[in-house]
């Protein structure tokens, strides 16, 4: 358990869904004030971590420890350290289960005598004549318990359309829970992983791969998640004085879903708890009904997305003499994203079972002569990382280390989308075959850091503690002069169980560690899109010019940036009370926190 760590998760239930983070609240108006996530000291997605892989994690909330992390480490830092190879003979570990998922939650419907009731009573509240007749509860009543003794279209003419049938209206009979006819019992997942680790005195490895997969909760919709993990962590001490590191890890997957940008929209679910429970799921000739959405699930409608991740970490671990370490390492990460969306109108039949009509529900964004969308995004990013610390104590208990460093970050990114509606074929879909709209999106931005940073760290006797910061930072996302920012911390403690009264005193048989500690520290933020310095134009828009008028192509100022942004800054001041009792068998933290954010970041 974190104090102060918040997990939300607006998916849950989707396969592959993940949360996000935020520590001690909102912290800006642009609604991303999320931790810094490091795994082994590179920037990554928790959901991009194979969990087996993982050997601690640790949370970093106040200013003074954050400081050192630099340009995104405002709101929190959180470490995750992968496991390592240990000297001795080589382990093998296998780790697997399988479990299902079941909805937990969903709501409570009335069924369509009920219903039937509660309109008929909102019916009469308003004046309004729509109201289901003393033979229509009975019907209902009826079917409820023996649905084969009512012919639940017995008011559906011949030949009629049935696109949509009954919608909104007090005809037909049925007992329909639309949260039960698309939502299974149970669905099926599974995690497999196995690892190799071990090595001699100079070398030692961990290599480990993953499998998980899960199906999704609706009945009727092809939705499924996979992910396959590979890890690998070498470290090899070439001298007495040099270590060489590399760390890598790749990560793919693989999601099925009929709803996203191109296929069908979010008003799925809302129409779930929406149409009347009064109309049969299953039409005069054994089809599902309009009404119940499963057409559109089972049109051919479909969304793929396919993640790859892949980043490299080689670093050095240098001692040239007694206490004096450097470390250095660089690092690789490439993030690839495609796309590929077909929507599908699917066939209606009518009452007769032989005609049919496509159907276009609005709220589903269905497309009625189909639309095929594609796209792609690729992600490059590098960091260099280099600091030093040194350790040197004056007299017996005057204990220093002083550290020193840089560190540089440079990211590019891609993307093209591209989409076209009336397509002449639904079976096999190009981008390039069809008759209606066309859409291309093309973009490409970047962004970069590059930050200095110190550190003192001073204690006298194990007892008295005294740490000071300072961050002097970089970024490409604002305007020359208004790029670098200074960010200092302090941060003191005092460690009462050290001292001779507390040892001698009674209570230290109870309370065998207390420490009393406070920090201050401004920390800075970025986090504002790429160009928010920049005014954007918009070409494509005619404005009239000259005598006779005459339309002539432009542009148009889309948005109107201020020159003068720069950080965001975020000083935080933070009491705390760390204790334990009974030989470390109980343990806690009490913290007082104030965090006051100016110069705050917010699109206008």
């Amino acid at each position: 358990r974190v104090p102060g760590l918040l997990v939300s998760n607006s998916n849950t239930g989707r396969p592959g869904a993940s949360g996000t983070l935020t520590l001690r609240g909102q912290g800006n108006l642009d609604n991303n004030a999320n931790p810094y996530i490091l795994v082994d000291g590179v920037e990554m997605s928790l959901s991009d971590v194979n969990p087996n892989d993982i050997e601690s994690i640790s949370v970093l909330k106040d200013a003074a420890a954050c400081a050192i992390y630099g340009a995104r480490a405002a709101y929190g830092v959180i470490l995750v350290t992968t496991k390592k190879g240990e000297e001795g003979k080589m382990r093998v570990n296998y780790q697997g289960n399988v479990g299902w998922s079941t909805p937990t939650v969903l709501p409570d419907m009335v069924d369509s005598y009920e219903f039937a009731q509660y309109w008929n009573a909102g019916c009469i509240n308003a004046g309004s004549p729509r109201l289901y007749s003393e033979e229509k509860m009975g019907l209902l009543q009826q079917y409820i318990k023996d649905p084969s003794s009512v012919d639940p279209w017995f008011e559906l003419p011949k030949n009629s359309n049935m696109n949509p049938a009954f919608e909104n209206s007090e005809l037909g009979v049925g007992n329909t829970n639309y949260f039960d006819l698309h939502y299974k019992d149970w669905a099926f997942k599974q995690n497999h992983n196995l690892s190799l680790s071990g090595g001699g005195k100079k070398a030692q490895y961990y290599i480990s791969g993953g499998y998980y997969s899960e199906d999704g909760i609706l009945r009727y919709a092809d939705m499924d998640f996979s992910r396959y993990n590979f890890a690998a962590n070498i470290s090899s001490q070439i001298t007495d004085w040099m270590k060489v590191k590399v760390n890598t890890k790749f990560m793919h997957s693989d999601e099925d879903t009929p709803f996203g940008d191109g296929g069908l929209s979010e008003g799925f679910y809302h129409s779930l708890a929406r149409f009347r429970p009064t109309v049969a799921p299953i039409d005069p000739n054994g089809h599902f009904t309009e009404l119940t959405m499963i057409p559109y699930l089972q049109s051919g409608t479909y969304t793929n997305t396919q993640r790859d991740r892949f980043s490299l970490t080689a670093g050095l671990d240098i001692q040239p003499v007694k206490n004096w370490f450097i470390f250095f390492d660089y690092t690789y990460k490439l993030m690839d994203l495609e796309y590929e969306a077909l929507n599908v109108s699917p066939l209606i039949y009518g009452a007769d079972g032989v005609s049919t009509s496509k159907g276009v529900r609005d709220e589903l964004g269905v497309s009625p002569d189909g639309k095929f969308t594609r796209y792609y995004a690729h992600t490059r990013y590098q960091s260099i990382n280099l600091y030093s610390n040194y350790l040197f104590t004056l007299g017996d208990k005057h204990n220093f280390t002083v550290m020193a460093g840089y560190q540089e970050e440079n990211n590019d990114y891609s993307y093209m989308k591209n989409s076209i509606t009336g397509l002449y074929s639904t079976s096999n879909p190009n981008v390039g075959m069809g008759t209606g709209d066309k859409t291309v999106v093309d973009t490409r931005n970047g962004w970069a850091t590059r930050g200095f940073f110190g550190r003192v760290n001073y204690d006298y006797d194990g007892r008295y503690l005294l740490e000071l910061n300072g961050r002097y930072d970089g970024s490409s996302r604002f305007a020359d002069g208004h790029r670098w920012g200074l960010f200092p911390s302090v941060s003191a403690g005092w460690r009462i169980s050290e001292e001779d009264f507390w040892k001698n005193a009674a209570v230290s048989a109870v309370v065998d560690n207390l420490k009393l500690r406070a920090s201050y520290g401004v920390l800075g933020n970025q986090n504002i899109g790429v160009y928010p310095y920049q005014q954007i134009y918009e070409p494509g828009h005619d404005y009239p010019f000259g005598n006779p008028v005459t339309l002539q192509s432009g542009a148009y100022m889309k948005t109107y940036n201020n020159p003068e942004i720069t950080w965001e800054k975020t000083a935080i001041t933070d009491i705390g009370l760390d204790f334990s009792l009974l030989n470390g068998r109980f343990s806690g933290t009490l913290d007082y926190f104030y965090k006051y954010t100016s110069d705050i970041l917010a699109p206008v």
